[in-house]
């Protein structure tokens, strides 16, 4: 058998650092929480969500729901100003 010690094995690449990884251990559970949240494309807010996906074959297929009445989700290919990016608004006043 041939000895593993003895085998002429390729050098590793170098890894590339996220500089906002899924998951990272210095968080603490609420701020890993919405980083999970913000991945799933699932807006969040002090802790909560504030939106969620329509279901296919139904009449909210692709689109936002609000499930607070102070916030507005916009898909970014709908903002006014083209910029592609989630649109989170605060509608119903001033964020605490």
């Amino acid at each position: 058998m041939p000895d593993p010690a003895e085998a002429d094995w390729p050098e590793p690449k170098d890894g590339e650092d996220d500089d906002d990884p899924l998951f990272d251990s210095g968080r603490d559970y609420i701020d890993q929480m919405d980083r999970y949240k913000d991945h799933q494309d699932k807006p969040i807010t002090d802790g909560r969500r504030i939106a969620k996906r329509g279901k296919p074959g139904t009449p909210c297929w692709k689109t936002w729901i609000p499930l607070d009445p102070e916030w507005r989700v916009t898909d970014g290919d709908q903002r006014p100003d083209g910029s592609g990016q989630l649109l989170i608004e605060n509608v119903g006043g001033a964020m605490q």
